[in-house]
């Protein structure tokens, strides 16, 4: 019920406390990252790293990094679009 762009939006906000362009980020999220499934789990899902990690068999560390590096080119994408 509840519009997936909206609650990944909101999730990353409240995470990152920055803002990003509302725009649709299911979309963003499939051109601009390299692993959106990962991002769709922390931020749709609520899933936390921890639980990730243990879901494909590697350490907290490594998806903790990977969660930034998305982040981060989801963020350049943004500041693009809204220039």
């Amino acid at each position: 019920s509840h519009n997936p762009t909206l609650r990944i939006y909101e999730n990353i906000i409240s995470e990152n406390n920055k803002e990003i362009e509302k725009i649709d980020m299911l979309d963003e999220l499939n051109t601009c990252c390299e692993d959106p499934d990962l991002i769709f789990d922390r931020f749709y899902n609520n899933m936390t790293v921890k639980e990730i990690a243990l879901s494909r068999g590697v350490c907290s560390e490594t998806i903790r990094v990977k969660i930034n590096k998305n982040l981060s080119k989801l963020r350049l994408k943004m500041a693009k679009l809204s220039v």
